[in-house]
């Protein structure tokens, strides 16, 4: 399955991102991705299928292999094989800033499939390692590559219920400066849409200028969120008269800890010449968005 496939409908084409089905005008393109489960990042990438998953396992780590002069060691720590996944490779996080804190780790694994491989990455702290290891084991496992149900990756989909900490992005790019993004992630509690007073009043500090164009409820994907439209001058188009950039969104503040109803942020944006493009775009968005089944 990939997230993206031709609608019956001329010009639309479905997508998806964690436990959300959508469509969109198919002349956007992908601007990127990023979605993760139970604190573990997830990924897919296609591969062409004569290539051999271990080409992509060594290319992809080729860099923590490498040294950086006298004082960076590789950050390769060491490579093992998780049974029935693939190969994995725990490598040198980032240093912390935190004086004192335990020096982490990056635990990667793939699974190959037909077509593509699926990435887990999880941060590890000293001596946690066997539980990172089957934690991931169990996220891999429950993998689908043909599922319409379930949390949503580029390529399939993972099988597993809903988690207090999960979170997923998708960013799509269109001609004329068009932007979509649509976000979800479970929150601890709540968190409302933005007052736009509070936007209105920093566009003006800079010489600027924010106009609300409209402000409503609106349900999408059975959940009542928060629609804004909003118009927004920067110093130099208020000073030149040129037209404004036109930003939507739409919030739902989620519910508390909840997997099955994150906070879902959807946005959209571009000059006002493309006014038309935009408004088609978001009212497919908003229209066709919708909860992907997912297992209890």
């Amino acid at each position: 399955m990939s997230d993206a496939t031709t609608s019956a409908s001329i010009g639309q084409e479905h997508h998806c991102t964690g436990r959300f089905d959508f469509t969109l005008p198919a002349d956007l393109h992908s601007g990127g991705r990023e979605e993760s489960l139970y604190l573990v990042r997830v990924w897919s990438e296609g591969v062409q299928s004569s290539t051999d998953p271990r080409e992509v396992w060594t290319q992809r780590t080729a860099a923590l292999r490498q040294a950086h002069g006298e004082t960076q060691p590789p950050q390769l720590q060491r490579e093992l094989t998780l049974p029935g996944i693939g190969p994995g490779a725990l490598y040198r996080a980032a240093p912390t800033v935190v004086p004192g804190a335990p020096e982490e780790s990056e635990f990667l694994v793939m699974k190959p499939y037909p077509g593509h491989v699926v990435f887990l990455e999880a941060t590890v702290s000293p001596g946690r390692e066997p539980v990172a290891a089957e934690v991931i084991s169990k996220i891999a496992g429950a993998y689908s590559p043909a599922s319409a149900n379930g949390f949503c990756v580029a390529h399939g989909s993972f099988l597993l219920p809903p988690s207090k900490n999960e979170r997923s992005r998708a960013a799509f790019e269109g001609m004329g400066g068009l932007a979509v993004s649509v976000a979800t992630e479970t929150v601890a509690a709540p968190i409302p849409a933005p007052n736009p007073t509070d936007a209105t009043a920093a566009v003006a500090a800079d010489g600027g200028r924010l106009d609300i164009l409209g402000r409503r409820e609106r349900a999408a994907a059975g959940l009542l969120g928060q629609e804004l439209r909003m118009a927004v001058f920067d110093q130099a188009a208020v000073q030149n008269g040129r037209d404004p950039e036109l930003i939507y969104a739409w919030i739902f503040p989620g519910a508390s800890a909840d997997g099955s109803r994150p906070r879902v942020h959807l946005a959209a944006s571009a000059p006002a010449a493309q006014r038309t493009q935009l408004d088609t775009a978001w009212e497919m968005l908003l229209s066709s968005l919708k909860q992907r089944a997912s297992p209890r």
